[in-house]
């Protein structure tokens, strides 16, 4: 009989099995130090470019720090109960006395601590009309729900401004002024938030990283204040007419509006960036 493993015998049976053990377990070592090898040159894919996490980190800062501001520009502080509740009307006319006969000053008090504690306007700061110390007008909640109501969203407003236009917005003395934050960095600085997104951009590089920026009809699509040349494009016809023969048409950019004129343009709200002149189709005979 011929034996396929080599030195095999009946009376020594157990070495050329432990010798193919010893073989199979070089040849697994040795496998796991080429794949460890192969490990340590493989080169990080494109994908992988830790300059992109990078982007997404002050991306997000920016976003986030939009809200703060715009939230810290809208909330308006409380305005004084005692005021808006003409407090000094109900206690006017009469003394008011406290244990043992002692007689307190509450008037001065409370004087002290409205023109200490609300030091501004109605409404936080927002609306015209000082608290009144004297918080005797109760009138005052009245005035402060008319202007309340009466508030509008005027145009152009820094509210609606984009992140690069948000960089230097001033939050307004509501009560206490506050400017915008540091960290938005410059357009100049590439290692800044703003140099990253809004600076000159590498020839084949996205936000640092080995990628092309995508510019996909940015010139129609993006807001107008992003536009390179801060121009709106032509309008789109929607076959609608205001009066009797100025047509319609709709901006795609974000910030542009019609003018309205027989020719319409599409201009940002200031009434510059405007676009060429909208050309009516012709109609076929």
């Amino acid at each position: 009989m011929v034996s396929f493993a080599f030195g095999f015998n009946k009376k020594n049976g157990q070495k050329p099995l432990q010798l193919l053990r010893f073989i199979v377990v070089i040849l697994t070592f040795c496998s796991l130090l080429s794949v460890s090898s192969q490990a340590q040159t493989a080169k990080v894919g494109p994908g992988c470019d830790p300059e992109f996490m990078k982007a997404m980190q002050q991306k997000a800062w920016m976003e986030a720090q939009r809200e703060i501001m715009i939230t810290q520009a809208t909330i308006a502080k409380p305005d004084t109960v005692f005021s808006l509740g003409c407090f000094g009307n109900f206690t006017s006319g009469f003394e008011i006395k406290f244990g043992n006969d002692n007689n307190y000053d509450y008037k001065d008090a409370l004087d002290k601590y409205v023109k200490k504690a609300f030091n501004h306007t109605y409404g936080g700061g927002h609306y015209s009309g000082a608290n009144n110390s004297a918080n005797t007008r109760c009138e005052d909640m009245q005035d402060l729900w008319n202007a309340a109501r009466g508030a509008n969203l005027d145009q152009p407003s820094k509210l609606l401004g984009t992140l690069q236009d948000i960089a230097t917005y001033d939050r307004g003395a509501f009560p206490k002024p506050f400017p915008a934050p540091s960290g938005f960095g410059s357009t100049s600085d590439k290692t800044t938030p703003l140099g990253r997104f809004y600076g000159t951009k590498e020839a084949s590089k996205s936000v640092g990283a080995a990628f092309n920026d995508m510019n996909l009809f940015a010139a129609v699509t993006a807001p107008v204040s992003q536009v390179s040349n801060k121009t709106c494009s032509k309008g789109i016809a929607t076959g609608l007419s205001f009066g009797d023969s100025n047509p319609e048409i709709i901006c795609p950019n974000p910030g542009c509006v019609s003018d309205g004129a027989k020719t319409p343009k599409c201009c940002d709200y200031k009434g510059g960036g405007c676009s060429a002149t909208y050309t009516p189709p012709t109609t076929a005979n």
